[in-house]
């Protein structure tokens, strides 16, 4: 992506955050879903989510559980380098 389309996608988007910091919500001019998931990394589901997603230029937020961190390390690996966020779910 250029940087004057990063800069234009960023001023389409404004991000509503507590006065601690915690993102709330976003409000773009575009109509937009969010996709979460909790409770993984799973091995055979998350990565299967994180194809489907990737598949259609689509990006998802995976909420993860430590200790399945520590288990499963490859497969946050792997969201991470698809490009998608990761939340602390524990």
């Amino acid at each position: 992506m250029s940087r004057g389309l990063r800069q234009a996608a960023r001023a389409a988007v404004e991000i509503l955050a507590t006065p601690w910091g915690s993102t709330v919500g976003v409000r773009t001019r575009e109509r937009v879903a969010a996709l979460t998931f909790d409770d993984g990394p799973d091995p055979e589901w998350t990565p299967r989510f994180a194809e489907l997603l990737e598949r259609h230029g689509a990006r998802g937020t995976f909420f993860l559980v430590g200790r399945r961190v520590r288990r499963h390390p490859e497969v946050v690996e792997r969201l991470v380098a698809g490009g998608h966020a990761l939340g602390n779910h524990g």
